[in-house]
């Protein structure tokens, strides 16, 4: 098995996958519904909001940050929070996974999330350029994150060749150092066309060393069967047991009661009984 498969089946089996599409789903749908270049919205503006709606969305989905249950807690704390602002179908398929399979993991300043040994940060991306992202130009960590090996690579680097260079021979080192992280690192990639509505979301290692490539890897998660809900299901709760109080006297009226004209004074009995 290879260490993407590996990583794929994992994320995949703890619903991951499927919690950080719907995510996306959810952040790209209000960020449509939100536009409105009348009042002076742009692509600057599309991009900020859906990066941070996302943010808020993976927080959401993975119980992080504000959204975090209380330890022992059923996972159902806060759920009026929870949805807020959420439309009706994004509750009905809010995925149930449960608090702790996914940490909040900013790694210098970039919003992050980890489960077990990977870690995903975000970057956004022009509608079709996804595979000619560069790298070189983008923050700090993301350039380490695009310089870490490539496990299921055998092929030899220049850097190999070059070894019987007294001066090449350390850069293997440097580079290696440069690019460490505590556990593997990769990649979310979103687009969204807002005229169109059409999306690109996708999970892979990025790659400054793939010549005329982007990715070492990437997947589509837009191909992942999308999450079916459950976390929107509140406890049942049964209902309450007949008091054991006696029942009040009740005096039968005669007929000629019933037939006795009504005064403004018999007003507050019949409110009484209704």
């Amino acid at each position: 098995m290879s260490e993407r498969e590996r990583i794929l089946g994992v994320l995949g089996q703890t619903g991951v996958l499927a919690g950080i599409r719907w995510a996306y789903e959810s952040a790209a749908r209000r960020t449509r519904e939100d536009y409105d270049e009348a009042t002076g919205h742009n692509a600057t503006w599309v991009g900020i909001n859906r990066w941070n709606l996302l943010c808020d969305r993976l927080d959401r989905v993975f119980s992080c940050g504000r959204y975090a249950t209380r330890d022992n807690s059923s996972g159902t704390v806060g759920l009026d929070v929870l949805y807020a602002t959420l439309t009706d179908e994004e509750r009905a398929t809010f995925p149930h996974i449960p608090p702790g399979t996914v940490v909040r993991d900013d790694l210098a300043g970039s919003p992050g999330w980890s489960n077990g040994d990977v870690r995903w940060l975000l970057a956004s991306a022009d509608f079709g350029g996804v595979d000619q992202i560069r790298w070189s130009r983008r923050s700090r960590v993301k350039q380490r994150t695009a310089k870490q090996s490539d496990p299921d690579n055998d092929q030899l680097s220049i850097l190999d060749v070059l070894m019987d260079d007294p001066g090449a021979a350390k850069l293997p080192v440097a580079l290696e150092h440069a690019s460490e992280f505590d556990i593997t690192t990769l990649v979310v990639t979103h687009t969204h066309n807002i005229d169109t509505n059409d999306r690109e979301l996708y999970l892979g290692l990025p790659s400054m060393e793939t010549q005329g490539k982007a990715w070492a890897w990437k997947e589509n998660l837009l191909a992942v069967p999308p999450a079916d809900g459950g976390r929107q299901n509140l406890p049942a709760t049964d209902p309450d047991s007949p008091a054991n109080v006696p029942d009040a006297p009740v005096r039968l009226r005669t007929p000629a009661e019933q037939a006795a004209p009504r005064t403004i004074l018999d007003a507050p009995r019949a409110a009484e009984g209704l």
